[in-house]
Parts: structure tokens; C-alpha cells; sequence
């Protein structure tokens, strides 16, 4: 039996171009970069060019760049960051963010803040017009994702961002699910604070990074050491640096043609289920391939009465027929609320229990996708007989 992973937008497999950068500096030049000695030297130097390489790729200036564990740190960091320093102001965010920013959001509540939560649209975007009519005088902050981990909708970011430029507002977006999957140039984005993951572009796990773009209105909420220029307490992890930087350097350099292959799959897949399943299916979130990214497909598939087909369920079958999907976020895999961003977009509580998230990768194989569409068509078949 084949074993087709389809989760993508949870994880990603590491790169072998990936490992290799990160092996030596876990062999041989296994030095903490602040040491003083030639192991050290060794690693910073190693570091530094790292950062010039990711700020090459992302179109900004390398001293903006700050290392971190991976995208919950740095949207925890840059949030609460923001909000030491703006006490008693609102920050303006949507209903469909990502745990990591709501509960980060949430918590600044303790330090006088008022969270502004917008409705994102049927698609799952919040538009700039929304954004305009939210914010004030006392916006300290907006927060909002750049593409959706659960929809794969894409925010009008450089619009929004320039929204929050004409008025003096500081502009987050949490761009774990975009990097090396839409084009993110920092140069001609009036971004103020980004985020982002490794180990969503084929990097390890325990790396990312913070972008400070305007780190007057920002101050640091892990204390400890000096590293980061005083920005990020902690020992720096080398080998995942070394990593995360090779990861973004082939994942914008790979943009367009890793692209067009999953939008090729994509296109495949909507196409086989719509030849086997006719209208037992439909599409949450984003219609026609409209404001999204190729790779993120969230589906809910109905028996012949038109109910709902019960989404973990259908997700245990697949499992045993060898096709790696999931409901939604992972981080949230255990809990036994349904998804909030489904919900946030209209659907109710079955509706949202019922949905499967397929996220495709660059290795994937067409393939792959007629082994899923074989499995999807043989798991309705028994759970709906």
C-alpha cells in the first residue's frame, strides 16, 4: 500500500539541499555562536551569512532579521512586543487568525489593551475596507495573516499594509503559510513586523524567524542574553539557521515552478472528485482558485442524502488506506471545539467537524493524486453504504 502525505500545510519534510546545509554545524562546527573562541567565530560567521541570505530573499535589511524557535515565538514576541509599549491601546486582528496570534492577542488584555476581532469574508479575507473602518487613534497594532492555514485564502496584505502606513498604525502579518509560496518582497511591502516558520518550507522544526521593520513602536519579550543585538534571548540554534536560510533562499528561488506542479495537482484532484463525486463534495472557503494559494484545499464531503460526512471519521479511513490528511491546524489536532476559522466564515459547528484540509506539496506526484482519489472514492463508498 502507497503512504501519500497530503499535509503539507502542517509540516514539511526537510529538503536534502536542507539537511546538508545544517550537517556541518552539527558535526564539526558545533560552536555557540557568542563564544569567543574559533568554534564560535565559526558559528556567527556561519549565522551572519545566513541572515544576509534570507534578507536577500525577502528583500530587507539583515540587522531587521531576528532568529527565533519558529512562528508561535516570533507572533508572540512581536504582539506582546508591540503591546508593552502601547499599554491601554487596541490592537485590530480577525476571527480567522491562527491560535498563535489570538491567544497572543487575548493575552495583552492583561496589559490594558482592547482587542478589535474583525469577520473575515465567506472566503475567508479580511478586505482593506474592513481594516479602515476598524482602526483609530488608538490602534497600537493590526495583526493580520497573510495566507489562511486552513482556507488557503490570501489577505490583500500590501494593500492593508499600506493602509496602516498612511496612518501611522504598526502592520504585523503572520506569513508562516506564504513564505516560498507567495512572493513576499519586504522592499515594496510596508510591512512593519512578519513572521515566519521553517519547518512550513521544508526546514526542521525549532527555527523561524521575526522581521522588526520598526522596532521604535516594538520592545523585547524574551529576556536572558545579549543575542540578537539584545532583540531575542537564548542560544542561537546554528544548524537550524543554516537550515532555514537554505530552505528560503529555494523556496523563493523555486517559486514559480514549485507553483505551477501543485496547482497542477490541485487542478487534478478538484477535477477527479468532481468526474467520481459529482456534487458530494464542495469547497470551504475560497471558490474557483480565487484569492488563494494552490496548495491549501479544504473540502466537505456529503453522502447521497446531502449530509455531511463526519470529518474525522473519513480522516481515520483515509489513514488506513494510506492518505495523510487532516481537519485543519495541528496545533489544534486535540481539542474538541470545531474549527474557529470555519466557523468565522459561516459554517456551523457540524458543518465545520465535517471539513478535511488537503495540503499539497512539491513532491507530490500526479500519481499520488489518483491513488487519493481512489482512496477518497473507496472510504465514501463504505462509510455511506
Amino acid at each position: 500500500m502507497e503512504t501519500v502525505y497530503l499535509d503539507h500545510a502542517a509540516t514539511t519534510p526537510p529538503d536534502d539541499e536542507v539537511l546538508e546545509a545544517m550537517e556541518p554545524y552539527l558535526k564539526q562546527h558545533y560552536g555557540n555562536a557568542h563564544s569567543p573562541h574559533q568554534f564560535g567565530r565559526k558559528a556567527n560567521g556561519a549565522v551572519e551569512s545566513a541572515r544576509q541570505d534570507i534578507a536577500e530573499a525577502l528583500g530587507c535589511t539583515p540587522s531587521n532579521i531576528v532568529f527565533t524557535s519558529g512562528g508561535t515565538e516570533s507572533n508572540n514576541s512581536i504582539i506582546k512586543g508591540v503591546a508593552q509599549v502601547a499599554e491601554g491601546s487596541e490592537i485590530v486582528t480577525s476571527k480567522a487568525e491562527h491560535h498563535a496570534v489570538l491567544d497572543a492577542v487575548e493575552y495583552c488584555r492583561n496589559l490594558g489593551m482592547k482587542p478589535i476581532y474583525l469577520d473575515p469574508c465567506p472566503d475567508g479575507t479580511v478586505q482593506t475596507h474592513q481594516v479602515a473602518d476598524a482602526i483609530n487613534e488608538n490602534t497600537a497594532l493590526v495583526s493580520l495573516m497573510h495566507v489562511n492555514n486552513e482556507l488557503g485564502s490570501i489577505n490583500p496584505i500590501p494593500e492593508i499594509a499600506a493602509l496602516c502606513q498612511r496612518e501611522n498604525i504598526p502592520f504585523h502579518t503572520d506569513a508562516v503559510q506564504s513564505a516560498g509560496k507567495v512572493e513576499i518582497d519586504l522592499q515594496n511591502m510596508p510591512i512593519d513586523f512578519l513572521s515566519l516558520s521553517g519547518h512550513k518550507l521544508h526546514a526542521p522544526k525549532g527555527v523561524g524567524l521575526m522581521y522588526l521593520g520598526n522596532s521604535e513602536t516594538w520592545t523585547p519579550w524574551m529576556h536572558g542574553g545579549s543575542q540578537e543585538a539584545n532583540r531575542r534571548a537564548g542560544t542561537l540554534n546554528v544548524p537550524g539557521i543554516m537550515a532555514l536560510a537554505k530552505a528560503v533562499v529555494l523556496g523563493v528561488g523555486q517559486l514559480q515552478r514549485r507553483t505551477e506542479h501543485v496547482l497542477q495537482l490541485r487542478r487534478q484532484l478538484i477535477g477527479g472528485l468532481q468526474d467520481r463525486l459529482g456534487d458530494r463534495f464542495r469547497v470551504n472557503g475560497p471558490q474557483n482558485g480565487e484569492n488563494t494559494v494552490p496548495h491549501i484545499l479544504n473540502l466537505t464531503f456529503l453522502d447521497d442524502q446531502g449530509s455531511s460526512v463526519d470529518g474525522e471519521i473519513l480522516l481515520m479511513n483515509l489513514d488506513m488506506e494510506g492518505v495523510c490528511a487532516s481537519s485543519g491546524s495541528a496545533c489544534a489536532s486535540g481539542a474538541v471545539e470545531p474549527s474557529h476559522v470555519l466557523q468565522s466564515i459561516g459554517l456551523d459547528r457540524e458543518e465545520a467537524q465535517s471539513a478535511v484540509r488537503f495540503s499539497l506539496g512539491k513532491d507530490n506526484t500526479e500519481e499520488q493524486i489518483e491513488y487519493t482519489l481512489d482512496a477518497i472514492e473507496k472510504v465514501l463508498a463504505r462509510l455511506t453504504s
